[in-house]
């Protein structure tokens, strides 16, 4: 994960040297989207890191008298 994190780094900050056509950012999510993929490599994924809620949440007045 790290290696893939610093090589993303190196691509966002050195691509726009090559060319300023493309964004380094996208070039860096889509080659690293195919390292992962083609190495079968585990990444971790916003899933990963909890549980996301389906509901709205509840918009609420704070109550003046509690203090």
């Amino acid at each position: 994960m790290y290696v893939m994190t610093a090589v993303s780094l190196a691509i966002i900050y050195l691509f726009p040297r090559i060319t300023k056509a493309i964004p380094s950012p996208l070039v860096a999510i889509i080659l690293m989207t195919i390292a992962a993929i083609s190495t079968g490599a585990t990444v971790r994924t916003v899933g990963d890191m909890g549980q996301l809620t389906e509901a709205l949440p509840i918009f609420m007045l704070p109550d003046p008298f509690d203090l």
